[in-house]
């Protein structure tokens, strides 16, 4: 009884853990001023997922404020603003 009440319990946990794990991109670049000098320091960057090459249908979007920029590199994981469906995922893999 004990044993089938801990497998139940692991599989319940499980689930409710998976559901609650936010889909992130983890996501880095590099910046630079019109100058082509690197950037440093804190700056507002605006992501967005577009449904093809021209730009013209945006997905999704997200502006990440701040983001610390340093020699021209940062790091973000996109989705934690504004969260990436699952749906969106898999765009691009059929």
């Amino acid at each position: 009884m004990k044993t089938t009440f801990l497998v139940l319990f692991i599989i319940v946990s499980f689930s409710i853990f998976a559901q609650s794990v936010p889909n992130l991109v983890d996501y880095q670049g590099s910046l630079t001023g019109l100058d082509a000098i690197p950037v440093n320091g804190p700056v507002s960057i605006t992501f967005t997922i577009y449904d093809n090459e021209t730009g013209s249908n945006a997905l999704w979007t997200e502006t990440q404020n701040p983001v610390y920029v340093s020699n021209g590199l940062f790091h973000v994981f996109l989705g934690a603003v504004n969260a990436i469906t699952d749906t969106m995922m898999n765009v691009g893999l059929e």
